[in-house]
């Protein structure tokens, strides 16, 4: 068993150890444009995860400009001490979806995991800004 083991790696060596300088360069050609090939489709790829995300993030902001309309008209409305508050908080919400929407819109992907972090931290001000609406409209309500 050890003496084909032996053999093999013998074998192995002496072929690996016969190629020639041209082969290896061919070799290495080939692993290079295998690796570019790779690198556009990740690169294709992030641009479509990131077109699909604003998208959608797109559809949100313009929810909560929504949201912010019908929360302005119900204060206008209804005029009184306790609306000036929340005119003032839906002023600096209607801020915080403005600066979300720049912040989406002025986003240059350069890789997957500075894109993966954006991701990661624009989901949690967005959700931060959703719970945000929900305490203002409950407030509304009472």
């Amino acid at each position: 068993m050890k003496t084909m083991v032996a053999m093999s790696m013998l074998i192995a060596f002496t072929i690996g150890a016969c190629s020639t300088p041209d082969k290896k360069v061919e070799n290495a050609k080939e692993e290079v444009v295998d690796s570019e090939k790779e690198l556009a489709k990740a690169k294709a790829d992030l641009e479509i995860d990131v077109a699909d995300y604003r998208k959608e993030m797109y559809m949100k902001i313009a929810a909560n400009n929504a949201k912010i309309d019908e929360i302005n008209l119900e204060i206008n409305q209804n005029k009184g001490d306790k609306n000036k508050d929340k005119k003032v908080r839906i002023d600096e919400l209607k801020k915080r979806n403005s600066d979300l929407e720049m912040k989406i819109k002025n986003y240059n992907q350069s890789d997957k995991d500075n894109w993966e972090s954006f991701k990661r931290e624009f989901n949690s001000d967005m959700e931060s800004l959703g719970s945000a609406f929900g305490d203002l409209t409950r407030d509304n309500k009472k």
